[in-house]
């Protein structure tokens, strides 16, 4: 979890033009990344960590593989995802990243699977 966050404040800091845009914002701006970095990704990753709990238990060798690749190599896009739950509510975060958390994560592994499973055909 702190590595994502220390990446994801990295990724912000390093780009003159995210630069800008923080600094544009002022303090709130300031206030709602600190509030996404500190409240959002971990519930996200909380998330993230009872969806893997699931994978894990897919019998299938194959399948079980591309779900864990998804949530451990994609996770930053459910991060992302849950972006908005800076701005609302604890409550209704909560109920938020409760919705995108999962249906992100099912988009990464589908996306997974017609890429990379091996019966999967072009098609699909």
């Amino acid at each position: 979890m702190y590595g994502e966050i220390s990446w994801a404040a990295r990724r912000i800091i390093s780009n003159p033009t995210r630069r800008s845009v923080l600094a544009a914002g002022g303090v709130a701006a300031g206030y709602d990344l600190f509030h996404f970095l500190r409240s959002v990704v971990p519930r996200a990753r909380q998330s993230l960590a009872r969806i893997r709990s699931l994978a894990e238990k897919i019998p299938d060798d194959a399948l079980r593989r591309e779900a864990l690749a998804s949530i451990d190599v994609k996770a930053f896009h459910v991060a992302g995802g849950c972006i908005f739950a800076t701005f609302l509510p604890k409550e209704a975060a909560e109920r938020y990243i409760a919705v995108v958390a999962p249906l992100e994560t099912i988009y990464d592994y589908l996306d997974n699977l017609c890429d990379r499973h091996p019966s999967a055909s072009p098609a699909a």
